[in-house]
């Protein structure tokens, strides 16, 4: 009976010790896993920062757009205008 028993014990032992490095087994899995995501989370991280960096870049540019092409409409209106004053200080009919 004192035999059994130590086997009993040995058995239960054993099969301890291959669910211990199963579960270490599948710790170190998921830890695997766990970095590879950290990783693709900087990754995609530095995307997010550079594409808001080109966003910035594209408003600030056309915004600058917009500040040409409404000062190069000023300038043609007042062309415009000095050119029908002219016309009309020299006598020739407004078109």
């Amino acid at each position: 009976m004192e035999q059994n028993q130590t086997n009993q014990t040995q058995a239960v032992q054993v099969n301890s010790d291959l669910i211990i490095q199963q579960y270490q087994e599948e710790q170190f899995r998921l830890n695997t896993e766990l970095m590879k995501y950290k990783a693709y989370s900087r990754q995609l991280e530095g995307t997010v920062i550079q594409l808001d960096q080109e966003v910035k870049a594209a408003e600030e540019r056309h915004q600058n757009q917009v500040k040409e092409t409404n000062k190069f409409k000023n300038q043609l209106k007042k062309q415009q205008t000095n050119n029908r004053n002219n016309a009309k200080q020299h006598g020739h009919p407004k078109r």
